[in-house]
């Protein structure tokens, strides 16, 4: 009997291919048990599902994505995980198919869980015809998108899981090349190895996507510094020379270089090979940190644009950590104060406190602490010549983005030329009233 008719690829040198199956003899339970292993593996969603909706298969990570129990997928209809407002995009997808037409690749979508959470999900299907044109499977795959504002957490925990995995594997994948290939290419990261010339010798399929080479440009032998901007050679030789030398180098940021002359940052992680006892080159992972640094890139002029709008501020300003300990002020603190931020950083500023004033200053503390804000309390602080300066305090606490507090930042406010005004105004009242009175007694004379 024919088999089925496959046209097509859904995941390159990952699944068999079913022309070859045809072809040729079944699969030995060997290779099949390789290719169960990797499916099992996957933290991607790899399904099939009939022309009428209905799961044929999920595997581990589908389960995952999708939220439904291995049991419960036996009888889950994709149609039931589509909201109402995608459900005619997937029925319109799947008479596309049926019709032998193309659908968009990849399809970003959200699925409804059983919990009631929508996610959103990256799609892209292959379908599977019969001798006869007929639909009779859909293959697909699905990956998670909607951790993004998580992503810089997982990415470094997950390099860090990864890291560690790597290198209690690393002889054991030297003894097996082909469930080495299984796990890199299995991997979000690049993984690479280079000889002793710098040549590249293995690379994940991950790669080819990244860097946007073919397989065909890495098996015609790529040197590895090419991948890298003219800039970041030199630097990348000398670490390539202290890794073979046994040297223990952290990962190391470059910009990298992409095969159409863009750049974008990276971080390497890598181990000296050795064979017979001698170095033979390096294997290693690459980080795109793109994402990683548009985030830091974002912060940084959050900060900056904070950092302006502090130091335009004509009151003097403080941030304290948790601790009580100066993080920043800004210059109108110097020209009250006296003090520069580079002396007094790092450190208390119970000096500036008079000993009078200390209780309600404590009490202010206690209530920031507590996430109670403290509004317009006038105290009174030394300045560094020990004059004792009145003053306006308003207070807050910091958290951090989790809620957590971290510090507080205070805003101290001058408040002399207005005591200065208030006592020339008590004098100029009391003046007046003397005046009157005179006036009053001349007037009285008068009248004797």
């Amino acid at each position: 009997m024919q088999g089925p008719k496959v046209t097509g690829r859904l995941i390159p040198s990952l699944l068999p291919k079913v022309s070859e199956m045809n072809s040729t003899a079944d699969p030995s339970k060997h290779q099949l048990a390789i290719y169960s292993e990797m499916l099992e593996h996957l933290e991607d969603a790899i399904f099939s599902y009939k022309p009428g909706g209905k799961f044929i298969y999920l595997n581990p990570g589908a389960e995952k994505i999708f939220g439904y129990s291995h049991a419960e997928g036996q009888t889950l209809d994709f149609q039931k995980i589509l909201p109402p407002e995608y459900l005619e995009q997937g029925l319109e997808r799947m008479r596309l198919h049926q019709q032998h037409k193309p659908v968009k690749q990849p399809w970003e979508v959200q699925i409804l869980r059983p919990d009631g959470i929508k996610i959103w999900v990256q799609v892209r299907t292959k379908p599977i015809y019969d001798s006869s044109g007929n639909l009779i499977k859909v293959y697909g795959i699905a990956r998670d998108i909607q951790a993004k504002k998580a992503l810089e957490k997982q990415e470094k925990e997950y390099t860090r899981r990864l890291e560690h995995t790597v290198a209690q594997r690393t002889q054991t994948l030297r003894e097996s090349e082909a469930r080495y290939r299984a796990l890199a290419d299995s991997l979000p990261q690049v993984v690479f190895e280079i000889d002793e010339a710098g040549t590249l010798t293995f690379v994940n399929r991950n790669a080819y996507t990244l860097f946007g080479y073919s397989p065909e440009d890495f098996k015609s032998g790529l040197d590895a510094l090419a991948m890298l901007a003219d800039q970041e050679r030199e630097r990348a030789i000398e670490s390539i020379q202290r890794v073979l030398n046994g040297k223990t180098v952290p990962g190391i940021e470059y910009t990298a270089r992409r095969k159409d002359g863009t750049t974008f940052p990276i971080i390497i992680h890598a181990n000296r090979v050795t064979r017979d006892g001698r170095p033979a080159g390096l294997r290693g992972i690459i980080i795109d940190l793109t994402r990683r640094k548009e985030a830091e890139n974002l912060l940084q002029e959050s900060e900056e644009r904070f950092r302006a709008a502090l130091d335009a501020n004509p009151d003097p300003v403080v941030l304290y950590d948790g601790q009580g300990q100066v993080v920043y002020f800004n210059p109108a603190f110097t020209t009250v104060f006296g003090w520069s931020l580079e002396e007094r950083v790092g450190k208390k500023m119970d000096l500036f406190v008079p000993e009078k004033n200390r209780p309600e200053t404590k009490r202010m503390i206690e209530a920031v602490k507590a996430g109670k804000p403290v509004r317009a309390t006038e105290t009174c602080r030394y300045d560094r010549q020990g004059n004792i300066i009145p003053v306006i305090i308003s207070g807050a606490v910091c958290r951090n983005r989790s809620g957590e507090a971290v510090g507080s930042i205070i805003n101290i406010r001058d408040i002399r030329e207005q005591k200065k005004l208030q006592t020339q105004l008590a004098q100029a009242q009391r003046m007046e009233a003397i005046g009157c009175l005179a006036g009053g007694i001349a007037h009285d004379f008068n009248n004797i």
